[in-house]
């Protein structure tokens, strides 16, 4: 058996995971997954998905419409390339 580091074993399971990112909804209890996004590029998504949250509470879009009072008031930045910014 041949001895790998602690930096190659790392290295070789990074290939057989996948990031995966849950968001709950705390009135009706529905649950989203985004699969292979960081945190940041999952809430982008979600928020576009309609998922809304106050300061106690996460919305999923069909409660957010009935419960939140508050809109997102800027253009969300592209969830996939393009400039950080959103120039580009």
């Amino acid at each position: 058996m041949a001895t790998q580091t602690h930096s190659q074993q790392v290295d070789l399971l990074s290939q057989h995971t996948i990031e995966s990112v849950e968001i709950t909804c705390t009135k009706c209890g529905l649950t989203a997954y985004e699969m292979e996004a960081s945190d940041y590029e999952a809430q982008v998504i979600f928020i576009r998905k309609g998922w809304r949250a106050t300061k106690n509470h996460c919305y999923c879009p069909e409660c957010a419409e009935k419960y939140v009072k508050t809109t997102v008031d800027k253009p969300l930045p592209p969830a996939w390339g393009g400039g950080m910014f959103g120039d580009d």
